[in-house]
C-alpha cells in the first residue's frame, strides 16, 4: 500500500478544505489567502502528503 492509501490523503484535503469553508470564526480574507495558497501548491505539483501536511498542520 502507498502512502496516499494508508494515510487517505486525499480525504483530509477535502475535510481540511470543507471545514475551512464551513468554519464561521475563519474571516473571509483569511479564507481567501489560504484558498490561493492551496491552489498555488496544487499548480506546483505538490504531493497529496505535503498538500495534508501543509492544509492541516495546526502548527
Amino acid at each position: 500500500m502507498t502512502p496516499e492509501v494508508v494515510y487517505d490523503y486525499e480525504y483530509r484535503v477535502k475535510n481540511a478544505l470543507q471545514r475551512l469553508q464551513s468554519d464561521p470564526m475563519v474571516r473571509s480574507e483569511d479564507r481567501k489567502l489560504i484558498l490561493s495558497f492551496h491552489r498555488h501548491i496544487k499548480a506546483k505539483k505538490v504531493c497529496l502528503g505535503r498538500q495534508t501536511t501543509t492544509t492541516t498542520d495546526p502548527h
